[in-house]
């Protein structure tokens, strides 16, 4: 290794850079492992950043330390690392592989600046890496000649003046000497590349979208890639969604028929055969479709918002259980939209639409735009502030990518033949997505600058601490808004798996609150929270909090609980999930209210109910029920390659017991 180089890294990537941009580079975002308890193994094919803790296990897995020199060294690096400015050359080392990440369909390419000037783009799967640099021998033998060639010119003016002096001792200075390239060093041998979609959470940098008038006609956004790590800056004043909305298409249905991308189970073939599939059925489709229907009777009509103690809506006091928070409609607005956007339903498509509209419509309208982003609290009161900023984040960008899908889909349903009405929908739909990404993206520039900068976590105001509960809206608003391909720091998610570090035991496999505590509703949303930011399903932590909350069942008097819970198991699969989703659709499709006013909603039956009441609480057994489809299942792959050996087993042993019986029956013949 050479001495002057030092490796850091972005929790996604390690970098082998000069020790003289280290300040530099820790000013964008990077760190040096040795420096965080951590360090980098291989077998020879794949890197991995770990904790110091794990080393042992992992050399008796086959693995070896890369970083035992530096580690000896980093203090020494840190104290001597002189500030440069400009730009930071890294030398890529490769791609971090782990072995289970969530699916992604994201290429990144990276636009950097070399020393002459130009721009070249790179890919973040990397080919060899081989670097350029001068032997210890040849730097030698050149410091060799500089030095005779400087005592010659110095004995030959030691008699000047010192004024001649001085000017010859400028010259010298000036000199620049070169340095002959020809013997190259090898740092790395050739790794494989690595699949782009199983990239995690990455940054992208997105430029500002044009505003974009309501009576022109545009093609989706082609999402723009640069080098960029700036936060997107936008004007409020361009996020109005478009305001017509266009007449439903009989027999149209939902255009995303394709179950693509993670939320592409929403359609309604989507729907069908994931119900289907991951045990939902008729009695459970139909609570969702009935708990829809009671959110939609709920909206106020005179600003399309929705509100916890439903007084201004056309309830009128007629449901029991209304919610204590009077002015945080902000919430309450996303809490039903996202149960909307669960179901398929769009402002643009399905048979709530003109509900969805008004409702992204109201989120945008008492939006702030602060130097942090878009901040889609309101008149948050008491705790609620943070929570309602992950709740309204997490529905606009499942809008943008919903909607992006119905584009896709409505392009190519419609190339044989355009209908008038089908361009309208066109118009209008790619004007909505233009503004709605690009409050997505404030929304989530708030987010990120509200992370507690010393603990990685979030908690009810912006920068002042963290908890468990808290975080887990936020890591499932940055999981929306990698879906959208919207840019996400990685240096927040590194921060915020460090938090989860200090409030977890038992090596992960459960959580608490504020601080290192076996709690199953905080176990449950740290857990989710560990599958979004990158634990593969051969995680031992993992698979001990799923057997954890199994073992636990779903609450009668803990919905919050349930829901996270649901998530983690439908995720996990398997025997835990069947048993785990028997019980647990039973006991909501049971629970809920089938006549009256409140007909389609759920009783309160949560610790959280006295403050959202009953919309709530009818909210999240929506979204709970909505499971199957709400998103693919982050570790389907392997349950795919089981069912599909499963299927090659069945085979071969339906042929061999076909041979049999032909054989049997040929005996017989003779």
């Amino acid at each position: 290794m050479n001495a002057s180089t030092i490796t850091v890294s972005n929790g996604q990537e390690f970098y082998r850079i000069p020790v003289t941009d280290l300040d530099e580079a820790k000013q964008d975002g990077f760190y040096v492992p040795a420096e965080m308890q951590r360090t980098i193994v291989s077998d020879g094919t794949e890197l991995f950043e770990v904790p110091l803790t794990d080393v042992a296990e992992a050399q008796r897995d086959g693995f070896h330390d890369i970083l035992v020199g530096e580690r000896a060294a980093s203090s020494d690096l840190e104290a001597t690392a002189e500030p440069v400015t400009g730009h930071v050359d890294v030398i890529p080392l490769t791609t971090r592989s782990p072995a289970e990440p969530p699916p992604m369909s994201v290429k990144i390419e990276v636009e950097t600046e070399t020393a002459g000037g130009e721009t070249r783009s790179e890919a973040k799967s990397p080919s060899p890496v081989k670097v350029e640099v001068a032997t210890e021998a040849e730097e030698g033998e050149e410091d060799e000649e500089v030095l005779t060639a400087d005592r010659r010119q110095l004995l030959g003016v030691f008699g000047f003046s010192s004024l001649v002096h001085a000017a010859v001792v400028l010259i010298l200075l000036s000199i620049i000497i070169p340095i002959e390239m020809e013997d190259r060093v090898e740092i790395l041998s050739a790794l494989p590349a690595v699949d782009q979609e199983n990239v995690k959470f990455e940054e992208v940098a997105l430029i500002q979208p044009e505003q974009i008038e309501q009576d022109e006609t545009s093609e989706v956004v082609q999402e723009l890639i640069t080098d960029s790590d700036k936060v997107l800056e936008i004007d409020i004043n361009d996020l109005e969604i478009s305001s017509a909305i266009p007449e439903k298409t009989k027999g149209a249905g939902n255009p995303v028929a394709k179950i693509t991308g993670e939320l592409g189970g929403r359609s309604r073939a989507g729907r069908s055969a994931l119900v289907a599939r991951y045990g939902g059925n008729a009695a459970s489709e139909s609570a969702v479709r009935a708990g829809l229907e009671w959110l939609s009777r709920h909206q106020n009509a005179d600003d399309g918002s929705w509100s916890f103690d439903h007084v201004h809506a056309g309830c009128q006091g007629s449901c029991s259980q209304a919610g204590s928070l009077k002015r945080s409609h902000m919430g309450a607005t996303a809490m039903a939209l996202l149960s909307m956007l669960g179901s398929g339903e769009t402002h643009f498509v399905g048979t709530y639409r003109e509900q969805v509209y008004k409702g992204f419509d109201y989120l945008l309208t008492y939006a702030k735009q602060t130097p942090d982003g878009l901040d889609l609290r309101g008149a948050a009161e008491g705790n609620t502030g943070m929570y309602i900023q992950g709740l309204a984040t997490m529905a606009l960008c499942e809008a943008v990518v919903m909607s992006e899908m119905a584009l896709k889909q409505r392009s190519r349903s419609s190339r044989a033949k355009t209908k008038k009405n089908e361009r309208v929908d066109r118009k209008v739909a790619t004007a909505s997505l233009k503004r709605l990404r690009a409050a997505s993206q404030l929304a989530l520039n708030f987010i990120m600058r509200a992370q507690d900068p010393a603990n990685g976590g979030w908690r009810y105001q912006p920068r002042k601490g963290g908890d468990t509960s808290v975080l887990g809206w936020q890591v499932m608003a940055l999981k929306s808004g990698q879906m959208a391909k919207m840019q996400i720091l990685p240096d927040t998610i590194r921060k915020a798996s460090y938090y989860l570090d200090s409030v977890q035991i038992d090596g992960g496999a459960a959580y608490g609150y504020t601080g290192p505590q076996r709690k199953v509703s905080t176990t449950a949303v740290g857990l989710l929270s560990r599958m979004y930011i990158g634990w593969g399903r051969k995680e031992p932590a993992l698979e001990s909090g799923v057997k954890f909350l199994a073992a636990t069942g779903p609450s009668r008097n803990d919905m919050y609980y349930n829901y996270y819970a649901t998530q983690v198991l439908h995720h996990w699969g398997g025997e835990e999930w069947e048993n785990w989703n028997k019980v647990m659709r039973e006991q909501l499709v049971k629970s809920q209210r089938r006549k009256g006013h409140a007909a389609g909603s759920w009783d309160v039956a949560d610790s959280h109910g006295r403050s959202g009441g009953r919309l709530y609480m009818t909210s999240l057994c929506v979204m709970t029920l909505e499971v199957y489809y709400r998103h693919l299942p982050l570790y389907q792959q392997a349950g795919q390659l089981k069912s599909s050996a499963s299927k090659k087993s069945r085979k071969r042993s339906g042929s061999r017991n076909s041979k049999k019986a032909a054989g049997k029956k040929a005996a017989g013949a003779r």
